[in-house]
């Protein structure tokens, strides 16, 4: 990580997660190496992300970092600590491209669930920084897995074509299924039956 870090250190119920080495030197007019960074030190120098019973935190100003310059591992830290935090509990897991976006939606009262999966790389024209879609890059055959619960699924399909999808269900719950094709969008149609498992 590139921007400066707070220097933390556990409580007696934390846990680390990430630890922070301090650089070998500052970088200046006469010690200079790479255009971010100097190598760290082995030396340990605080908790970077920790772990306790409120919550993660992390030292670094990580949502600015990741706005100002797009580091991928500060991406990646958030990604990985939301997924601790939501645990089993978390709802929904998609292969998408870093472009990709997907919402779920359920619609109780007909006893089903959409989903919707968009994905189409943006570039960024003009003076004013307008970001279009010039091409249609499709995807094939997208992992999806989605926590359902007691549900039981009667069809799974591709709308408004009405094309089945095949699918799987987990004894705990976990539906997964493969999105054939995603040209740009592709909705996703999970039909319950209506019922609840019986525990």
């Amino acid at each position: 990580l590139y921007a400066k870090t707070q220097r933390v250190e556990l409580t007696e119920s934390g846990e680390a997660l990430a630890e922070i080495h301090e650089p070998y030197f500052e970088r200046n007019a006469k010690h200079f190496c790479s255009h971010f960074h100097a190598p760290e030190m082995l030396e340990y120098a605080g908790v970077g992300v920790s772990a306790g019973r409120d919550g993660i935190y992390i030292a670094n100003a990580i949502f600015r970092e990741y706005r100002e310059i797009g580091s991928l591992i500060a991406k990646n830290t958030v990604c990985a600590a939301i997924d601790i935090l939501l645990g089993e509990e978390k709802t929904l897991s998609v292969e998408l491209p870093a472009q990709g976006i997907v919402t779920l939606m359920d619609q109780t009262e007909e006893n089903r669930s959409i989903l919707h999966l968009l994905y189409a790389p943006k570039t960024v024209k003009g003076s004013q920084k307008i970001e279009v879609i010039e091409d249609c890059v499709p995807l094939y055959n997208t992992k999806v897995v989605l926590n359902i619960g007691e549900k039981q699924v009667r069809r799974v399909y591709i709308a408004p074509q009405l094309a089945d999808i095949e699918y799987s269900v987990s004894d705990n719950g976990v539906l997964t299924i493969e999105v054939p094709e995603i040209s740009i969008h592709a909705m996703v149609v999970i039909e319950y039956d209506g019922k609840e498992q019986k525990t």
